[in-house]
């Protein structure tokens, strides 16, 4: 990207301008399928999303932890972007640090920039768990039961823990030795084999502790929609999660759409009873209607809707118009699309690393027992290889 910033012919038109995306394939590829030109902003250069066919432009960013870096470089291409076009243009995120960056300089962005995010103490609380314990315990949300280190020796039964902070924990100690490299947190238990670990009694103050709702993956559901700048619903889907890696605690490897009218109203309730606008995603976990914060889009969450012509995509780059939740059709099957490896040149190594955290979707249409299933983003040679005509390496751009 000579320059930092390369941006493809044709896409600079006011009557319908791109997108900046702070994301991946997973939510670059319902923009393309909704039409809408996408300008990639990763410090990633080996991003899968930058070889996508959907990928107009390219911004390359310094490393989110270098925050002011990283807002002024949004700001330049801001900047340029609105004198190219006379207008601002939509900014979309897709990871809680994204969310956590744009929080922090929302009144500067918001210059060059439209986007929608809920207020200042709604989006603090949805990236840390004790605010958002603080703002369930305010509003009357049905959640699991915060612990406090002190009140752990009294507590009968497993206890669920996490990191306190959501953004930047990939690489925190707590995932790398505590939960062993692997998964968003880990179950203990008891409260006593909490207290006995030596690495959980020296990071507690990183830490959230919480009574464990028993349960396996597939009594995950999670609702998700996008909300006007006044709370109207515009657009929503309920999904299900069928498997995460390492179970129980670890990212969604397969999952699928479902239809569950409680979960939904549910989330439309919760939605309501905090006021949310823009991504509004409100998940019940395992077993039972309590709630979990989920701040940012998911990446699986999103391109399997799509596939079934549901676009929160859409309803986000013209929230003027109130998007429907469509049935899923055996036509719009996630099935029918191949994401397989796309670049010729891609080596094994980077094709393996990339397949180890790619969600599967289950298509919603197919038939009760069904296992059909695709790769969200990236799928290893090895693994095409094994895989039907059909869904085999390829060198078309996705």
């Amino acid at each position: 990207m000579k320059g930092g910033f390369v941006i493809d012919a044709g896409v600079l038109r006011p009557e319908r301008p791109p997108v900046l995306l702070l994301g991946g394939l997973d939510l670059l590829r319902p923009l393309g399928a909704a039409g809408i030109p996408a300008i990639v902003a990763t410090p990633d250069a080996l991003d899968p999303a930058l070889d996508s066919r959907y990928c107009r432009g390219r911004l390359r960013l310094p490393p989110l932890h270098r925050r002011e870096a990283a807002i002024g470089t949004l700001l330049g291409a801001g900047l340029r972007l609105r004198s190219a076009l006379g207008c601002r243009v939509p900014l979309y995120y897709g990871t809680d640090d994204h969310l956590s960056l744009i929080s922090d300089a929302r009144e500067t962005l918001e210059q060059f920039f439209l986007f929608l995010v809920n207020p200042p103490e709604v989006s603090r609380a949805l990236l840390s768990k004790e605010r958002f314990a603080a703002l369930a315990r305010e509003h009357r949300l049905p959640v699991p039961r915060t612990l406090q280190w002190e009140e752990l020796g009294s507590v009968r039964g497993p206890v669920l823990v996490k990191p306190r902070h959501k953004a930047g924990w990939e690489d925190s100690a707590i995932r790398l030795r505590l939960f062993d490299g692997a998964g968003k947190a880990r179950v203990f238990p008891s409260s006593r084999a909490v207290l006995a670990h030596p690495l959980a009694m020296r990071l507690r103050e990183q830490l959230s502790f919480q009574e464990y709702v028993a349960g396996d993956d597939r009594h995950l559901y999670s609702y998700h929609g996008f909300g006007s700048e006044d709370g109207a619903p515009l657009a929503w889907f309920v999904g299900r999660k069928l498997r995460t890696f390492p179970a129980l605690t670890g990212m969604s490897s397969y999952l699928e759409l479902a239809h569950d009218g409680e979960v939904a109203a549910l989330g439309r309730e919760v939605a309501a009873r905090l006021a949310l606008r823009g991504e509004r995603p409100a998940p019940p976990p395992r077993g039972e209607r309590a709630l979990q914060p989920l701040a940012s889009p998911r990446g699986g969450e999103r391109r399997q809707p799509a596939a079934h012509r549901l676009r929160l995509p859409g309803a986000r780059h013209a929230p003027g118009a109130r998007a429907r939740l469509c049935a899923p059709t055996s036509r719009a099957c996630a099935c029918a699309s191949t994401a397989t490896c796309t670049r010729r040149r891609c080596s094994r190594s980077t094709a393996a690393r990339r397949a180890s955290y790619q969600p599967r979707v289950k298509c919603a249409c197919a038939p009760t027992g069904s296992t059909t299933s695709i790769p969200v983003r990236w799928t290893a040679r090895a693994s095409a290889a094994r895989a039907s005509p059909s869904a085999r390496c390829s060198t078309t751009r996705r």
